[in-house]
């Protein structure tokens, strides 16, 4: 038997990972913002070149940059299985970056759009979906405390 090729067209998050990768992050952040002052100043004190010492707080910067990214999108995916269905088996769930995109990045849009995109266009929306939905907008609307 000859495996197949992965699917290049899929895109998917795995939750479970996700949180513990963006946490990793957080850790490597707060490890280069505490070491790379020190390193200098050591460097410094040597009367060495810092100059390289500049990739590693643009790295610490990167970082601390990507990581309220990657939580609305572990918050996005995690939306969509906990509040409208079960989780993907083996904990890969489909993510679709278009989709993502067109909802600004809100993970209740998402998975209220991705819900509805099951739908055909002539069925009914169950009363589930429905509830959930509502929800949502009650949510949107009230004023946060």
């Amino acid at each position: 038997m000859v495996a197949q090729p992965p699917d290049w067209g899929y895109s998917g998050i795995d939750p479970k990972l996700m949180g513990e990768f963006e946490r990793d992050l957080g850790r490597a952040e707060a490890t280069l913002g505490r070491n790379e002052p020190l390193i200098r100043r050591t460097l410094q004190d040597l009367n060495l070149d810092t100059s390289r010492l500049t990739a590693m707080r643009e790295l610490g910067n990167w970082i601390g940059a990507t990581r309220p990214e990657l939580r609305r999108r572990n918050d996005t995916i995690q939306a969509v299985s906990t509040e409208w269905g079960p989780a993907a088996p083996g904990g890969m769930s489909p993510f679709d970056e278009v989709l993502y995109n067109g909802a600004s990045g809100d993970a209740d849009v998402y998975a209220a759009a991705a819900k509805l995109s099951e739908l055909d266009p002539s069925s009914e929306v169950d009363e589930k979906t429905v509830a959930q939905l509502e929800k949502r907008r009650v949510t949107q609307i009230s004023p946060r405390r």
